[in-house]
């Protein structure tokens, strides 16, 4: 989950397929682009984060671990929705007003 949760979900599954590259190949809109790369980073992202998650489950009847257990779910699931999620939009927000300037000055 380190490698997938953290690293630029742009860039995690394959470098070639960042949000810039699917509205460039295909003439798509910025809010298009990113929708669809997010979508192709879904599946391996959930899986990881679902196989990280019920590891944990073992050790929470376990009162010395049952804290760490906890935190390992919890912290899997937030990483996964940071990912999928709050950075697209981040990163929508951020290149919004770049295209919008880029398609007024053509």
């Amino acid at each position: 989950m380190l490698r997938l949760g953290g690293k630029n979900p742009a860039t995690a599954c394959d470098p070639d397929q960042t949000p810039t590259s699917y509205s460039e190949e295909a003439g798509r809109s910025l809010d298009e682009a990113v929708i669809r790369a997010a979508a192709v980073r879904a599946k391996p992202f959930v899986l990881t984060a679902l196989a990280a998650m019920l590891g944990p489950f073992f050790i929470l009847d376990d009162p010395i671990f049952n804290g760490l257990a906890i935190s390992l779910i919890f912290g899997t699931l937030i990483s996964t929705v940071l990912t999928l999620v709050v950075i697209p939009l981040l990163y929508y927000s951020a290149n919004v007003d770049k295209i919008a300037k880029h398609a007024v000055t053509y």
